[in-house]
């Protein structure tokens, strides 16, 4: 397609109210012509807008385009900052018509990334999901995740930022096999030239950056100065206070660090009366996303430009990319070049403005990495190079490119290609990760997983699904060693408990819980992602977080028991209804969003069918080994004796209310694997071989991924004839072109699908893989959203969205 740049400039005006730079033209038009794009901008140039907008601009002129955007970024931080921005200004201009949601560990308002138009998250969240791990679902809810990343139009916004063993080399890895199939956007401000010329080669993307003489008409980089002075004193609360002017933002390396300066802050501010009328904060990541949002609304307001508040904040690197704010005096423990720049872009910050920065050299004290978290060599050459520059150098935008390709060159080049010369080993982890779709892969593929969420309790008996609960990130090596010092009131008292899922019948609804006391050596501490801590013995205060300094109250988190959700409370279901009550959800849910991937896959795949009469298909077969005679027995049985079944129907479901039936429910047999096999069966003689391994692990792993075989079966023979006529129904064309004599339909033997599994080695090359990923994705959601819609319909509406 080509753009129509006339209209696209006003569109964009419309939004943003202000006409688009050169490069955010740029990107649209790149995007539009199906190609993906790498870009490169200086920090507050307008980059966010440049990437979201080709998709609103596609939304609003009904262009063949994703219906999802993921918009991923390193930071949680930056995350918050980002969504509430763009919410103000899109439910302001679109009026309810694209929604905005956030999927962080803390902010879990998304977590099957359904609900939003535009999402935003963390790079953690994106890549665990398309990776079949994510982080925000239980275990047995693994492989849902992967199609909705597949589906969407992705952007990573400061992708220096992720670990080049491991995150960044896994995304680069997945990218080069989704090209033609899902658009994205790379975003950074400060990487080498020549790094990304090979990212764009590799990648086979577009390289979009900001011409020199297009830098002066920007506004955010006109007559401004950013003196920088390197000091040879460590970092420290009376320098901090002598150099305050008005508003000055401290930034340490370290939570340690940045929670120490704070308390010799604060002892100053109570010991020199002088200093009341300053206000004080600090932020890093070890605060409940209650009392983070609220220092994250404080800093916007304290730190916006038509501030007037005299404040000193002292943080980590949270705050040091994407965060709209100013100051006029910065001090900076060093980090690389990169880091640097990110950082001082919150100072002088607009138009016109002076600032200060001030930079300091870490504490050695015989650490053996002083640095962490940073490479010691690229802080050392950046703080050597920043003191050969000269004191009080202006730092602008020309002179920032030279810091940055003459630091980081050498060692981003070292760099890629470590990335090329592991590409095929790294691949191999992700198949290996697609396959055993085990969490602890998280430490090889996304980051040293340095960091553990937290839920800080006592009384474990009031917790529920532990997932949905506010946790706290922590460095789990920091936790251990913390924990390893505690002197234990009560020697019975536990430090670390663990979360342990089991399953009641194969249904994703009746998850339990289990929270066994592990001890500190226990390998689990170190590859979960989210534990139990005893509030006993650990320390929150409202003004440094979660502490082992004795600061503040032991309580930390209060949970009440939550109410129970209404899905938990099914009611029966023929087979006929539950199928019905899929295709509203899918109708509603997915049939206009996934236009756009589903056009891409039949092209390639050459299907004669529409991907979504497979779809309707696969809905259809998914609770087929539900007509089997053992479970319809067992089911009509206990319905029976509910006082609640009519003579001859086919059930799906049956009543349950997990406050009275816990116990009562019987156990029936496992019925996914019968669907996988019967579907595939019937799709053998007309469907490419990948499809119907695509239908078959999809129905067969639709309550969980550890589904590996199907049991002996004999089918119902009401069972098989009321299949027959829902696939005419929904699906005539295959409905014309199926066997309807195969013999699978009624009965089979026991089948191992070791033979059926999706070969993940071919990824982006055949399409049984991702066309699984889809598959699953869609099922899993229809099959759970069922209730929700049933619930609906019997109100009186057609279950549809009211958006």
């Amino acid at each position: 397609m080509t753009l129509n740049k006339g209209e696209y400039v006003k569109f964009f005006k419309e939004v943003t109210g202000f006409e688009p730079y050169d490069f955010q033209i740029a990107i649209a038009e790149e995007i539009f012509t199906g190609k993906n794009v790498i870009m490169q901008a200086p920090t507050g140039s307008g980059k966010t807008w440049a990437s979201i907008m080709p998709f609103l601009f596609a939304n609003y002129k009904g262009i063949n385009f994703p219906k999802k955007l993921i918009y991923s970024l390193p930071l949680r931080v930056l995350t918050n900052s980002l969504y509430k921005d763009v919410t103000e200004r899109i439910d302001k201009i679109f009026n309810g018509r694209i929604k905005v949601t956030i999927q962080t560990g803390e902010n879990n308002n998304d977590p099957y990334f359904l609900d939003g138009d535009i999402i935003f998250t963390t790079i953690d969240q994106s890549l665990s999901s398309l990776l079949s791990i994510p982080f925000s679902l239980s275990n047995n809810q693994r492989n849902i995740n992967t199609g909705a990343i597949i589906s969407s139009y992705l952007i990573f916004d400061e992708f220096h930022l992720l670990d080049i063993k491991r995150s960044l080399s896994t995304l680069i890895n997945i990218l080069t096999r989704l090209n033609n199939i899902t658009p994205y956007c790379l975003m950074s401000a400060t990487v080498s030239d020549k790094l990304l010329d090979n990212y764009c080669s590799k990648l086979n993307a577009c390289k979009i950056s900001v011409k020199k003489e297009e830098i002066t008409k920007i506004k955010s980089q006109k007559n401004k100065i950013r003196q920088v002075f390197v000091k040879d004193t460590l970092i420290n609360a009376e320098e901090i206070i002598r150099n305050h002017i008005k508003k000055t933002i401290v930034i340490c390396n370290t939570v340690e660090a940045c929670q120490n300066l704070f308390l010799d802050l604060k002892n100053k501010f109570n010991e020199e009366e002088s200093l009341n009328n300053i206000k004080l904060l600090c932020i890093h990541s070890r605060f409940s996303s209650k009392d983070r949002k609220i220092k994250e609304e404080l800093i916007k307001k304290y730190f916006s430009k038509e501030s007037e508040e005299s404040v000193i904040l002292v943080s980590t690197q949270v705050i040091e990319v994407g965060l709209d704010i100013t100051c006029d005096v910065m001090h900076l423990e060093i980090s690389p070049i990169n880091s640097f720049l990110q950082r001082i872009g919150r100072c002088a910050r607009y138009e016109g403005e002076k600032g200060k920065i001030f930079v300091y050299d870490v504490s050695k004290n015989d650490k053996t990495k002083p640095y962490l978290p940073y490479d010691d060599e690229l802080c050392v050459k950046t703080l050597d190079k920043l003191k050969s520059i000269g004191e009080g150098i202006d730092i602008d935008y020309q002179k920032s490119e030279f810091l940055i390709n003459d630091i980081l060159t050498v060692k981003e080049l070292e760099d890629f290609s470590y990335i090329e010369e592991g590409e095929h080993t790294k691949f191999n982890e992700i198949v290996d990760c697609w396959i055993k779709n085990e969490k602890g892969n998280a430490s090889r593929l996304i980051r040293d997983i340095d960091t553990i969420n937290v839920l800080v309790v006592q009384d474990i008996n009031l917790l529920e699904n532990p997932y949905i609960y506010d946790a706290i990130p922590i460095n789990r090596y920091t936790l251990i060693s913390k924990l390893k010092k505690v002197v234990k009131e009560d020697e019975e008292d536990w430090l670390v408990r663990t979360i342990e899922e089991s399953v009641f019948d194969d249904e994703d609804l009746f998850g339990r819980f289990s929270y066994p006391q592990i001890a500190l050596d226990d390998i689990r501490l170190k590859v979960e992602n989210r534990v139990i801590l005893n509030s006993k013995y650990v320390f929150y205060d409202d003004d440094i977080g979660l502490n082992f300094m004795g600061v503040g109250n032991r309580e930390i988190l209060k949970i009440d028991k939550p109410k129970l959700k209404e899905d938990y409370i099914i009611t029966k279901d023929t087979y006929e209804e539950h199928i019905r009550y899929m295709m509203v959800a899918f109708d509603d849910l997915f049939k206009d969003k996934c236009t756009y991937i589903f056009l891409k896959l039949k092209e390639r795949i050459d299907l004669k069918y529409d991907m979504e009469e497979l779809l309707r298909f696969i809905i259809i077969m998914h609770d087929y080994g539900k007509l089997n005679i053992g479970w319809q027995a067992s089911a009509c049985k206990y319905q029976n004796e509910k006082g609640n079944y009519e003579k001859g129907e086919l059930l799906a479901h049956t009543d349950y209310n997990p406050n009275i039936d816990v116990d009562n429910r019987p156990k029936l047999p496992n019925h996914a694997g019968i669907g996988g096999i019967v579907a595939a069966s019937l799709a053998g003689d007309i469907l490419h071989y990948e499809v119907c391994i695509a239908i078959l692990n999809a129905i067969a792993k639709h309550h969980s991924v550890k589904t590996e075989s199907s049991i002996k079966y004999r089918i119902i023979n009401e069972g098989k004839k009321k299949t027959l006529e829902l696939i005419k129904n929904y699906c005539p064309n295959l409905y014309r072109d199926i066997d309807k004599s195969n013999e699978f339909f009624l009965e089979g033997d026991e089948q191992s699908f070791d033979d059926y599994a999706v070969n993940f080695n071919k990824f982006g090359i055949d399409y049984d893989a991702i066309l699984y990923f889809l598959f699953v994705r869609i099922l899993r959601i229809c099959d759970q959203k069922s209730f929700t819609y049933k619930q609906k319909i019997m109100k009186g509406g057609d279950g549809r969205d009211d958006r």
